[in-house]
C-alpha cells in the first residue's frame, strides 16, 4: 500500500530500491530465483490466475525487474480482476496524481472515496495535499495534509510542498510554521527535519522582507549542516547582502562562482558585494578573469568525457506532430536534452540551455534538440509549449511520446536513459560524442563544457 509521496514516486519509476525495502511476496521469490524465460512465463501466467496476493507478486517481480511495459499491462489486467483492490487503488492514486485541475482532482477523490477501503484513503491524504499545494491552493492543502496521521509523513509534505504556498500566503504560512515549530521535540525527533523546516521558515521571512529574521534562521540551518548545498550558500549569501553584511557575503558568492557554479543571480549578487567592497575597480574585468580561468580548466578536462558511440536511430515528433529520425538531422552537431515539465533539475538548467542556445545561433551546423519525455499529463504537447513560451526559452521543441500499446518513451528508452536531464552530443556521422546526466546549478559549467564539446570534436 503506498505509505507516502514518496514511495509513490517510487512506485512511478519503477525503483528497485522501492521493491527490496518491501516484504517478498512467496510469488516473488519464485520468479526471481527462475532462469529459463519459458518457466518464468508458465509462472507469471499461473500467479496472474492464482489468488490476488499470488496476482500481486508478479507486478513486484516486474517492477524490480524495473520492467515498466510489463508492470502497466500487468496492473491492467490486476485492476480489472480486482477492482477494489492495492494495484487498483495505486492505478487509481497515480491517475489522479496526474491531475492538475483541482477540480478534477477532488471529483477523483470521492470516487475513490465510495470505490476503496479508508486505509487506502489515508494512504491517499499525502497526494492530495501534493496536488493542492501544485495548484497553490493553500485552503486545500491544510485540509488535506491536516488529515495525514503519520507524523514523519506530515513533516516531510510540509517540507515537500510548504515552498510551492509561500508567496500564496505568507503570513498564513508563517503561522502553520510557528505552531508547527514550537511542538518539534528537538530532543527526540530527527534534527535534519527541524532544520529542513526551519531552512522554508527563513524563506516565509524573506517573502515577508524580514530580512534580519531570515538571516537569523537560515545561519541556524548554515551552522547545523556541515555539508552545505549550493543553494544554501546562495541563499545565505543573498541574506548576508541584504542585511548589509558585504564582505561575508563577498567571500561565499566569489567561491561558486570561481567553482563554476555561477548564474545571473550569483553575478549580480557578486557585483552588489563588489562594488560596496571595491568601488574603485571594475566588477566586469574581475567575473571576465574568473570566466577565463574556468574555461581554461574545463577545456583542459574536456577530452577524458569525449566517448564514440554509435548514436540509435530515434524517432520525435515536433509539436505539430512532424515525425523527425536521426537521418534528417545528418551533417549537424546535435546537442540532446530530454526533459520533463514536471522535472525540477532539467527546468533549472534551461538558463544556462538558453545561453548555450544564444552563444550558437549564428553556427548553422549546431542543432539543439529539447526532447520532452517521460509525461505524466494528458496534454504533455500543450504543457511543454505553454511552459518555453510563459518563460522565454526560444527551444526547438520535439516530443518522445509514450508508444500507445508499451506506455513506453521510445526515444529516451533508445539511449538507454534512466534520469533526466539528459544531454547527450551526436557529431554529423552519427556518434554520440558525449553523455551527460543530471544538473547540479553551475550556469557558467553547463555553458562551457557544451561549448569546449563542440569546439572538440570540430577540431577532431
Amino acid at each position: 500500500m503506498i505509505k507516502n509521496l514518496v514511495v509513490l514516486l517510487m512506485l512511478v519509476l519503477c525503483s528497485k530500491e522501492y521493491c527490496y525495502s518491501q516484504q517478498m511476496k512467496p510469488g516473488t521469490v519464485i520468479l526471481l530465483a527462475t532462469k529459463s524465460a519459458v518457466n518464468i512465463d508458465r509462472a507469471v501466467d499461473s500467479l496472474l490466475n492464482g489468488s490476488e496476493e499470488d496476482a500481486n507478486s508478479v507486478l513486484q517481480y516486474y517492477r524490480i525487474k524495473q520492467d515498466i511495459a510489463k508492470v502497466n499491462s500487468v496492473t491492467d489486467i490486476i485492476s480489472r480482476k480486482y477492482p477494489r483492490g492495492e494495484a487498483a487503488a495505486i492505478q487509481a492514486t497515480l491517475h489522479l496524481h496526474q491531475q492538475s485541475d483541482m477540480v478534477e482532482v477532488e471529483r477523483l477523490f470521492d470516487e475513490f472515496v465510495k470505490k476503496f477501503d479508508n486505509q487506502q484513503v489515508i494512504n491517499l491524504y499525502p497526494v492530495m495535499a501534493d496536488r493542492a499545494a501544485k495548484s497553490r491552493s493553500l485552503e486545500h492543502f491544510i485540509k488535506y495534509w491536516g488529515k495525514i496521521q503519520d507524523t514523519r509523513t506530515k513533516d516531510m509534505i510540509l517540507k515537500l510542498c510548504g515552498p510551492m504556498l509561500i508567496q500564496r500566503d505568507p503570513n498564513r504560512m508563517k503561522i502553520l510554521f510557528d505552531k508547527k515549530l514550537s511542538e518539534f521535540n528537538i530532543e527526540k525527533d530527527n534534527l535534519k527535519e527541524y532544520y529542513d523546516l526551519l531552512e522554508i521558515y527563513s524563506d516565509i521571512y524573506m517573502e515577508l522582507k524580514d530580512y534580519p529574521k531570515a538571516l537569523n534562521e537560515i545561519e541556524r540551518v548554515f551552522l547545523f549542516r556541515q555539508e552545505k548545498s549550493d543553494d544554501l550558500l546562495q541563499k545565505y549569501a543573498n541574506l548576508l547582502s541584504l542585511n548589509k553584511q558585504y564582505e561575508k557575503s563577498f567571500v561565499i558568492v566569489d567561491s561558486l562562482i570561481r567553482k563554476g557554479k555561477g548564474n545571473e543571480e550569483l553575478k549580480n549578487e557578486l557585483t552588489i558585494s563588489f562594488n560596496q567592497l571595491f568601488p574603485s575597480n571594475d566588477v566586469e574585468h574581475y567575473l571576465q578573469g574568473i570566466q577565463s580561468k574556468l574555461k581554461m580548466q574545463i577545456t583542459k578536462d574536456i577530452a577524458k568525457d569525449i566517448i564514440k558511440e554509435k548514436a540509435p536511430d530515434f524517432l520525435i515528433t515536433d509539436a505539430k506532430g512532424k515525425s523527425y529520425r536521426l537521418a534528417d538531422f545528418k551533417g549537424k552537431y546535435l546537442i540532446l536534452d530530454f526533459w520533463a515539465t514536471w522535472c525540477g533539475p532539467c527546468k533549472k538548467s534551461f538558463p544556462a540551455m538558453q545561453q548555450a542556445v544564444n552563444k550558437f545561433e549564428k553556427d548553422t551546423d549546431v542543432k539543439f534538440l529539447f526532447i520532452h519525455t517521460w509525461e505524466r499529463s494528458k496534454n504533455p504537447i500543450e504543457d511543454a509549449v505553454t511552459y518555453l513560451r510563459e518563460n522565454n526559452y526560444t527551444f526547438d521543441l520535439y516530443m518522445d511520446l509514450k508508444d500507445d500499446k508499451t506506455r513506453v518513451n521510445p526515444a529516451i528508452s533508445q539511449f538507454g536513459v534512466d534520469g533526466i536531464p539528459a544531454k547527450f552530443v551526436i557529431d554529423p556521422q552519427g556518434f554520440i560524442r558525449y553523455r551527460g546526466a543530471g544538473f547540479d546549478g553551475g550556469d557558467d559549467t553547463l555553458v562551457s563544457e557544451l561549448s569546449a564539446i563542440i569546439e572538440y570534436i570540430k577540431r577532431k
